[in-house]
């Protein structure tokens, strides 16, 4: 949903954004600010601060305005290609911001000012080698969060697996969970059961920089975020922290979980029949992990503490899926990626909203499930449910013995013992065992 303030009346009504949004629910459930303040402080009507309130998504459409250049612009391609060429030469003989500004007017006709030419080069140029120092975290500060790799045996299958790791910087308290995917829907899973395992929200979560979550890298920390994130980081209330790139250091917590967890809780290669398996195991890994000593203390002692200075959760969790709009084919299928998931017929050539979890994909119409299904990792493939196709039998009762998606379908017992009485009664007893089939609707 998109909030106007039509307030507003020179601009005849300005759009509230992600960040907006997040102003004002910061500024009403962190400084305890009455709707009436907001209001008069970010020149809104109450109305729309109560809107924000209730809502923490993403708006559809969010205009953005490149930073204009109007006197360097020109200008930039040849300032790069100088700096370019000097990653080649001794540091000492290398163009100065003074020295471009010189060759810029001498030799390209710019009318700039020098002051331009510098501010350009100062966020051109690299920054300096990073100087380390130990560092300190206080209590219900910071968590760090990071994804890596394993292999399990998933149904008899060697199977990469994505292992979302979490952990809380004092207490070192640790949740993982296995993915089939890095996907954003799985990064948003990952990290709403991690702040509802531990019971509350640190004040700062860090980061690497994947594209799920940071749209650009600027230099430094500044970053431009995912939208989505933005409403996710939003609805829970914390500060995103990204580290430089290159420098996992820098959330040094959970990047030796990563390898404690294969080496420790994954050796040997588990043998499981589902993922489920996999994290009930990884669960009761975590669980036990809090009696091993951390700077002389049990890490569930200082988790106790710990939990006490987290920020509450929400009163409900964030949607964590892919949402898409999508029409319903004439084989009564939806598509997400390269795979197919049925609907039942009544639903043909309709729009729907198809929600892609990491482990489900459901299907509404006009707000209403019609369809569920587990998520397929593979590759065009068709996931089916017989009983959305079961009306066509009564027009097309051949499809019953050709149809893909009767093909395998298992039925206890006694439907096959009813349906070969069926067809020694009469040459209809197809029709009659479909009848059946229907109570299935």
């Amino acid at each position: 949903m998109i909030l106007y303030d039509r307030s507003d009346r020179h601009t005849g009504g300005r759009m509230v954004g992600v960040e907006e949004r997040e102003r004002i629910r910061r500024a009403y459930f962190i400084e305890k600010k009455t709707i009436r303040q907001i209001a008069r402080e970010y020149r809104h009507s109450r109305r729309v601060v109560r809107e924000a309130l209730k809502e923490s998504g993403v708006p559809v459409y969010r205009r953005k305005q490149p930073v204009a250049l109007p006197v360097i612009g020109p200008y930039v391609p040849i300032i790069e290609q100088w700096l370019l060429l000097d990653e080649g030469v001794p540091e000492k003989q290398r163009h100065t911001a003074h020295r471009i500004f010189t060759r810029l007017t001498e030799e390209q006709g710019f009318t700039g000012c020098e002051s331009n030419v510098r501010r350009y080069v100062r966020l051109r140029r690299p920054k300096l080698d990073s100087v380390f120092t130990p560092i300190g975290h206080a209590i219900g500060e910071e968590a760090q969060v990071d994804f890596g790799e394993a292999q399990v045996l998933l149904a008899g299958r060697r199977t990469t697996v994505h292992l979302f790791c979490f952990q809380l910087c004092y207490s070192t308290r640790r949740f993982v969970r296995a993915y089939r995917t890095e996907r954003q829907e799985a990064f948003f899973d990952g990290l709403a059961r991690a702040l509802r395992a531990v019971g509350g929200v640190p004040k700062r979560i860090t980061f690497d920089n994947p594209k799920t979550l940071v749209k650009k890298v600027f230099r430094g920390h500044l970053r431009e975020e995912h939208p989505n994130f933005i409403a996710f980081r939003s609805h829970y209330l914390f500060e995103g922290s990204f580290c430089n790139p290159g420098k996992g250091n820098e959330k040094g917590h959970v990047e030796g979980l990563v390898g404690c967890v294969r080496r420790n809780a994954l050796v040997p290669i588990p043998e499981v029949a589902q993922l489920d398996d996999v994290n009930a195991h990884l669960e009761k890994w975590c669980q036990e992990d809090q009696s091993r000593i951390y700077k002389g203390e049990r890490v569930l002692d200082r988790f106790e503490v710990e939990r006490t200075h987290l920020k509450p959760l929400p009163a409900f969790d964030y949607p964590c899926c892919r949402r898409e709009e999508s029409a319903v084919g004439s084989y009564s299928e939806v598509r997400v990626g390269t795979n197919r998931y049925s609907v039942p017929v009544a639903y043909a050539h309709r729009s729907v909203s198809v929600l892609a979890y990491p482990e489900k994909v459901e299907v509404l119409c006009q707000g209403e499930a019609i369809a569920c299904h587990e998520r397929s990792y593979g590759q065009s493939q068709d996931i089916l449910d017989p009983t959305h196709y079961i009306p066509l039998l009564e027009r097309r009762p051949a499809l019953l013995h050709h149809g893909k998606a009767f093909q395998g379908w298992k039925l206890p017992e006694i439907f096959e013992r009813a349906r070969r009485r069926l067809q020694e009664r009469s040459i209809r007893g197809d029709r009659e065992y479909i009848r059946i089939l229907r109570l299935h609707e």
